[in-house]
C-alpha cells in the first residue's frame, strides 16, 4: 500500500485457493491495488494484483436488514507471465511499482495455477470489516389467486311434451241400407215388411240369397218357443230376454225320451224339442214348461241376409210370424 514489498507467507488451501499471511502491522486488504510476488521453491514467481473489493451497496429498500458482517475479500488477479510485472494502469500516482533485482529470474512461460477468484487474505489482525445490511430479497409477490370464472350452467330446456290433440271422434253415419241399394231383393214372405220398417232393414242389410220354402216345426213354451229348421236339422232355443241358443238336434225316430227328474210340468215336449228340454238342465229352467204340443209346417220360408237370417213359420201359436235370428245372438220377433 505504501509501495514498499513485504515477504509474506503463501500457503495452499485448495487446488483453486491460496493464502496470503503477512507480517503483524500490515493492513491485509489495501484500499488500493497491491502487487504480490510469489516465490516457489524451484525458483520460480508469479505476480498477482490484489484489489481490494469495493464497498458493498446498502439496499435501501429492504425490509428489515440485518448488521451482518461481511469479511473483506480480496481478489487475486494473476497477470501475464510473457512481459515482467509492472504497475497496472490503475496505479495511482506516486506509487513506485517494485522492481526485479539481480536475483530476480526473468519470468517463466510455465502455466499460472489456477486461483479461486476470491482469494482470502488471512492475517494475525482482525481486519477491517464493512458492515453492511444484509440484501433482503424483495419479498416475493404472492400472485393473486387465480379466481377461476364461474361455470356457466347453461339452463337445460326441457321441452315440454306437446299436448295431445284431443281425439276428434268422428262418428260416420253407418250408411243406409235400403231396398234399391240392394243387389238382391227381399223375398215375398220377407218383402213388405222389409220395406215398411227401415229400422229393420239398418238391422239385418241385405239380402244375400233368394228365399227359400222350408219345412219347420215350432212349440211355444212358458218362457220363450222353439223353432226346428229340417234342412239344416237345428233346433233354436227363443227365450223372452230376446237372447238365443242353437243346438244340433239328437233325436231319432223310435228313441225314447228320458223323464227329468223333479219334473212339475203339466205338459212335456216331445221329439228333438223333447230330448233337448229333458237332458239340458239350463234350456229347461230357461224355457220353462211347454204350453202345447209342437206342430209342423212346409210352407214356411226362410232367407239370408248380411247381418241375419229370417224365418217364416205360418202357424204359431200367436199367428204368423217373422223371427229375425241376429249374427250378434239377439232375435226380433215381428208379425208376418
Amino acid at each position: 500500500a505504501n509501495g514498499n514489498i513485504v515477504a509474506a507467507e503463501v500457503s495452499r488451501v485448495d487446488d483453486k485457493t491460496i493464502e496470503i499471511k503477512v507480517p503483524s502491522g500490515q493492513n491485509a486488504a489495501p484500499d488500493k491495488p497491491l502487487n504480490v510476488v510469489v516465490s516457489s521453491n524451484n525458483g520460480q514467481k508469479q505476480q498477482f494484483t490484489v484489489v481490494a473489493p469495493p464497498p458493498t451497496a446498502t439496499n435501501t429498500r429492504a425490509a428489515n436488514p440485518s448488521n451482518t458482517s461481511v469479511p473483506a475479500v480480496t481478489t487475486a488477479r494473476p497477470a501475464s507471465t510473457n512481459q515482467p510485472a509492472a504497475a497496472p494502469s490503475t496505479q495511482p500516482a506516486g506509487v513506485t511499482p517494485p522492481r526485479p533485482n539481480a536475483n530476480t529470474p526473468p519470468p517463466t512461460t510455465a502455466a499460472a495455477p489456477t486461483t479461486s477468484a476470491a482469494t482470502t487474505a488471512a492475517t494475525t489482525t482482525n481486519p477491517a470489516t464493512t458492515t453492511s445490511p444484509a440484501t433482503t430479497a424483495a419479498p416475493a409477490t404472492t400472485a393473486a389467486p387465480t379466481t377461476a370464472p364461474p361455470t356457466s350452467v347453461v339452463p337445460t330446456t326441457t321441452v315440454a311434451p306437446a299436448s295431445p290433440s284431443p281425439a276428434v271422434t268422428t262418428t260416420v253415419a253407418p250408411a243406409t241400407t235400403s231396398a234399391a241399394s240392394c243387389a238382391n231383393r227381399a223375398g215375398q214372405s220377407f218383402e213388405a215388411v222389409y220395406l215398411a220398417q227401415p229400422q229393420l232393414a239398418q238391422k239385418i242389410g241385405c239380402p244375400l240369397a233368394p228365399e227359400q220354402t222350408a219345412v219347420m216345426a215350432y212349440e211355444a213354451f212358458a218362457n220363450g218357443a222353439m223353432l226346428y229348421n229340417q234342412a239344416t236339422d237345428r233346433i233354436f232355443v227363443l227365450y223372452k230376454s230376446g237372447r238365443y241358443e242353437s243346438f244340433v238336434n239328437t233325436w231319432r225316430d223310435g228313441e225314447t225320451i228320458p223323464a227329468p227328474a223333479g219334473n212339475t210340468c203339466q205338459q212335456n215336449p216331445a221329439r228333438g224339442f223333447g230330448k233337448l228340454w229333458a237332458t239340458n238342465a239350463t234350456v229347461r229352467q230357461g224355457i220353462g214348461c211347454a204350453l202345447a204340443p209342437e206342430n209342423s209346417s212346409s210352407q214356411a220360408a226362410l232367407q239370408t241376409f248380411a247381418k241375419a237370417t229370417l224365418y217364416l213359420y205360418p202357424a204359431a201359436s200367436n199367428g204368423r210370424r217373422i223371427f229375425a235370428l241376429l249374427n250378434d245372438g239377439t232375435f226380433l220377433d215381428i208379425a208376418g
